[in-house]
């Protein structure tokens, strides 16, 4: 039986329970399925595995954590396998949507702590297969008979380039206000793996060119807007009706799009009717509004914001970023841009907060408050689009330990990639 990856992710405890220890490996000693407080670190020193229970001849066991590119974060949600050496790697299906993975010697999927174990696999040469997302990375590797191999985080971890292995074609669009790029360098991407645009978000002139031009928007899989990126201003008075148009075309073919705070206008012009952010009482919800009207969030130096997506919650957790279910975000700004409401059929609600904002486009009015979106994502036709109200980097500016916001990001980096279900166009 093979069951697509967005179904196992959910049913795998079930399922590891009804299948054969020969073809499938279960999850490893010590409940690597949330909850646990282990700290970031303390799967980097590898330690072998007990010897296969019941060893029978011409059969070991394999074990490993996968870890992102800088090989010190654990992956949650990464799907390994084993399959023979040399065979086609498995791509998601047409439009991006789950696959089955059927056919493969041995297949898991990884826990908050990025741990996998298979206990029973026949001795020989094959091909390990870490993935998630868009990020997939290939190791040889050869079983014994009766012997138990842990793999080491160097052959584990994502690629941190194309020569390791495959990687979305990533750009960035630089912001005054944020710093993606840094976050990326420092989750262990090589400089030469995704290109930057606009670095310092001097005037927002290449970032509105980049839109504006569908063929070199569509060369990409994935696309980061910074907070401050003016490429909402392209709409204003439909000065350039191209820039929603070509984002539009680039979601709903599969493109990934993450926006944050004050660049908010590209989705709110593109996506009106998914995602409804702070509008004059007179804006329809399912319609546009004129930009900059959603920045209105009062200024919140730092807020316990609640993690509502249990994986998310559970990953955290394990690196050691939130306490219970709280993560700590700073630097909203006075006037971040305010999600009012989503249209939950097709919007994923990551991180809520206890918000105060002014009245829709004027920052001395009466000041409201309530639990609102953070960050969400929305599935668009074959694509997804994530917006955040916070800035990814906090007061550390891309020093020393990364903050939660960052890790979050860490986090939804590789998520946004996943495949999509039953996709459906705007």
């Amino acid at each position: 039986m093979s069951i697509p990856v967005r179904l196992l992710a959910r049913a795998l405890p079930l399922w590891l329970l009804g299948c054969s220890p020969t073809t499938l490996g279960g999850p490893p000693p010590g409940g690597d399925a949330g909850g646990s407080s282990i700290r970031p670190d303390a799967s980097l020193t590898p330690r072998p595995p007990p010897p296969p229970s019941g060893c029978e001849a011409g059969f070991g066991s394999l074990a490993g954590t996968v870890h992102f590119p800088n090989g010190t974060l654990p992956v949650a949600g990464a799907l390994v396998y084993v399959t023979g050496p040399g065979a086609e790697p498995i791509r998601s299906g047409e439009c991006g949507e789950c696959v089955d993975r059927g056919g493969l010697l041995a297949v898991a999927l990884t826990g908050p702590e990025g741990r996998f174990a298979f206990d029973t696999l026949p001795a020989g040469t094959w091909s390990l297969v870490v993935e998630k997302g868009w990020f997939s990375r290939r190791t040889e590797i050869v079983v014994g008979a009766c012997t138990a191999l842990t793999v080491p985080i160097e052959r584990t971890r994502l690629p941190r380039n194309t020569s390791e292995g495959r990687l979305p074609r990533i750009a960035v669009v630089g912001g005054p206000f944020d710093r993606m790029h840094t976050v990326l360098s420092r989750l262990g991407l090589d400089g030469g793996s995704f290109t930057v645009i606009d670095p310092d978000g001097a005037d927002g002139s290449g970032g509105r060119a980049l839109f504006a031009d569908a063929a070199r928007l569509m060369s990409y899989d994935l696309v980061f807007v910074n907070c401050g990126a003016e490429i909402g201003d392209a709409f204003g008075g439909v000065s350039d009706p191209r820039v929603a148009a070509n984002t539009r075309t680039f979601l709903e073919s599969g493109g990934r799009l993450y926006v944050t705070d004050l660049a908010y206008d590209l989705l709110e012009q593109t996506l009106p009717s998914a995602v409804d952010f702070l509008a004059s009482p007179e804006t329809p919800a399912s319609s546009a509004e004129h930009p900059d009207v959603a920045q209105a969030g009062y200024p919140m130096e730092a807020l316990d914001a609640r993690v509502v997506d249990d994986g998310l919650a559970a990953w955290l957790h394990a690196v050691g970023a939130t306490s219970g279910d709280r993560m700590r975000v700073e630097g909203l700004l006075d006037g971040w841009a305010v999600v009012d409401a989503v249209d939950e059929s097709r919007t994923h609600v990551w991180v809520r907060g206890d918000v105060s904002w002014y009245e829709a486009g004027d920052l001395t009015e009466e000041v409201n408050a309530g639990d609102q979106p953070l960050t969400i994502t929305v599935d668009v036709g074959c694509g997804r689009a994530l917006f955040t109200s916070y800035h990814t980097i906090g007061h550390g500016e891309g020093s020393g330990a990364l903050t939660p916001q960052e890790l979050a990001l860490a986090y939804l980096v590789l998520e946004i990639g996943t495949c999509i279900e039953d996709p459906t166009l705007i």
